[in-house]
């Protein structure tokens, strides 16, 4: 099993076919404050399998977790069932999901794990920045 795409995005959609659509990917979310809690957003994950996998289940987690800490802020679980191909085919399985209402407590660096069993197979770092403060801007005194 290999992980071929992990990331979080505005949104994810799995389309018939087998078609994954993600939109908006990113890495960093911006906030005045904490705590907060942040608008829904999607998480995918598209892993090839092979020979060896076919026709087997796996239950994974998916843990988003602050960095250096083992509590976790979302965890959820994750089924794969790995069916069995038309002979010399090769195989993807995909994992889609919209989360939302997730609170973040602080600022810092949290990661994003997919874990089979206690094996981490990807993780995404993702940045909860404090949001600049904004100059006020003066008026020209020179202007009327």
């Amino acid at each position: 099993m290999k992980v071929n795409i992990f990331t979080v995005a505005d949104s994810v959609a799995l389309y018939e076919q087998g078609k994954l659509v993600i939109v908006g990917t990113f890495d960093n979310i911006h906030s005045d404050g904490c705590p907060f809690v942040f608008r829904p957003f999607g998480i995918a994950l598209k892993l090839t399998v092979g020979p060896r996998d076919y026709g087997k289940n796996y239950d994974g987690r998916l843990v988003l977790r602050k960095i250096h800490t083992s509590k976790a802020v979302v965890e959820m679980p994750v089924s794969l069932k790995v069916p069995r191909p038309p002979k010399g085919r090769g195989m993807s399985v995909i994992f889609a999901a919209n989360i939302g209402n997730i609170k973040f407590e602080s600022f810092g660096v949290y990661v994003f794990e997919f874990k089979v069993g206690s094996k981490v197979l990807a993780d995404i770092n993702l940045n909860i920045i404090k949001t600049p403060l904004k100059k006020k801007q003066t008026a020209d005194k020179n202007n009327k």
